[in-house]
């Protein structure tokens, strides 16, 4: 057995401790997912004390592809910070929350419709290869220069070892100069604000080294007359969803155990997550993410501008971009909606099947995202009845679809006995898991908003 304790905000204590969260659902129907939109704003103050500690103009855009929820959008607005989108959906309902062209990066690969909205709109593009960026030459009659930054990526260095990654992004650091030379063709029409790069994992290396190269780059091209101002970090900055690091670190271990023993039926589907058995020895790494980082959001982003770079006389990455009169921009996305949300889902069923027990919920994979994000971190149970047992039981978490694959949790988890009108909540899901596929899958009705107010001490539907 393992325990997973979820990291849970006091604000969302509250909301379990005082509201009557099953009424709640029983009114607003299951899944329901819960948005506690002033935490947002916390969040973003936090990266906002990093650029104030550097000297540097905080210049933030709320990634908007982690939510759907115009209340979010709006709230981030209401924050004086920008936003990065992706489709023609995404940039109009960041026009509907009130943001102007400036405030806006449209980012990631751009259909005609998307980029001919970019275009008409004004907005800041984040160019993302050589051909989409002879589409924008091609295709911009507005007057007055487009502003644009180019998107990086293949990053190496001699002094940080970094191993390289596929990536269907962005232009080839080695192929800059290709870009530079198109736009130059073109007088008049691209205004190249700087360079942009992103990564999805948490890696401190790979940041400190695309910065380190395209801070040397901005340097060498100023030199040729380009007047760069900006790079921007991306996002890809983690949160942590689990109270404590041990409980992290034994669930892993645990877990390769119960695989060695084979005693244990540790996934429903059979599945092993990249462990596997070789002469009696668990073998293979974990294919899901860690749910626990020592560099959660803007600690990750502080530390990158604080490294000191050999390159430049063990100047720190943010000095050299003060000195060199550089914005830096980031895109957080989930970092800035960690314990943003929760999704509560009605239990139907409980289910014992070859010994292994399996609640079937009122709700099924799209709404959590289960197939691409599985939760790695227990839900919580709230009892309709009885008080809930001092023992806990091993489970699997199946979704109501006539499908097999409608697995919410594949993996087992340990919980204390669950039986049918139960609640499961499932903390922090606002990043992408709670709408992200927004499907309805049998025609089921999709899953309700609402948003949580502490303070009232009430709940409120979002309106749109």
């Amino acid at each position: 057995m393992y325990q997973r304790q979820p990291l849970i905000d006091e604000r969302w204590q509250k909301f379990l401790d005082q509201v009557e969260v099953i009424e709640l659902v029983d009114r607003y129907g299951s899944p329901l997912n819960v948005i506690l939109p002033t935490r947002l704003k916390e969040n973003i103050e936090s990266f906002k004390q990093i650029f104030r500690k550097f000297g540097l103009p905080p210049k933030i855009f709320f990634a908007h592809k982690v939510t759907k929820s115009l209340a979010l959008v709006k709230q981030a607005k209401a924050a004086q910070v920008g936003i990065d989108v992706s489709s023609v959906g995404e940039l109009e309902q960041a026009h509907q929350a009130g943001f102007s062209k400036d405030e806006i990066v449209a980012n990631g690969p751009k259909s005609d419709p998307f980029l001919e909205a970019c275009l008409k709109a004004k907005v800041i593009i984040i160019v993302d290869s050589l051909l989409e960026l002879k589409r924008i030459l091609d295709r911009n009659t507005s007057s007055g220069k487009l502003k644009v930054l180019l998107r990086v990526s293949d990053f190496n260095s001699a002094h940080v070892k970094i191993n390289p990654q596929l990536d269907r992004f962005g232009i080839e650091f080695q192929k800059i100069d290709q870009a530079l030379a198109l736009i130059a063709s073109c007088p008049g029409q691209i205004d190249l604000l700087g360079f942009s790069f992103h990564f999805n994992d948490d890696s401190f290396e790979k940041r400190v080294v695309a910065l380190e190269m395209l801070l040397e780059k901005v340097f060498l091209l100023r030199k040729q007359g380009w007047k760069l101002k900006v790079i921007d970090i991306g996002g890809g900055f983690r949160s942590n969803y689990l109270k404590e690091k041990k409980h992290w670190v034994e669930f892993v271990e645990k877990f390769k155990q119960m695989i060695v023993s084979g005693h244990h039926r540790v996934s429903y589907d059979g599945k092993t997550y990249g462990f596997q058995i070789v002469d009696g020895t668990i073998k293979g790494s974990p294919t899901f993410p860690a749910y626990y980082t020592e560099r959660p959001g803007a600690k990750l982003f502080e530390e990158v501008l604080s490294f000191r770079s050999p390159t430049f006389g063990e100047t720190s990455l943010g000095r050299l971009a003060l000195d060199l009169g550089l914005e830096i921009w980031v895109e957080p996305g989930q970092a800035l909606v960690d314990q943003v949300g929760l999704t509560v889902m009605r239990v139907i069923d409980v289910k014992v099947k070859l010994g292994e027990r399996v609640i079937i919920v009122e709700g099924n994979y799209t709404n959590l995202f289960a197939d691409h994000l599985e939760m790695f971190v227990d839900p919580l149970v709230i009892k309709r009845t009885s008080p809930s047992s001092p023992f806990k039981h091993s489970y699997f978490v199946a979704g109501n679809l006539c499908l097999g694959m409608d697995l919410i949790v594949n993996h087992k988890v340990f919980l204390p006995e669950v039986s049918a009108g139960d609640l499961l909540v499932f903390p922090n899901t606002a990043a992408y898991r709670m709408d992200f596929v927004d499907a309805s899958p049998l025609l089921q009705p999709r899953p309700r908003r609402v948003i949580w107010s502490p303070d009232e001490l009430a709940v409120y539907p979002e309106s749109n």
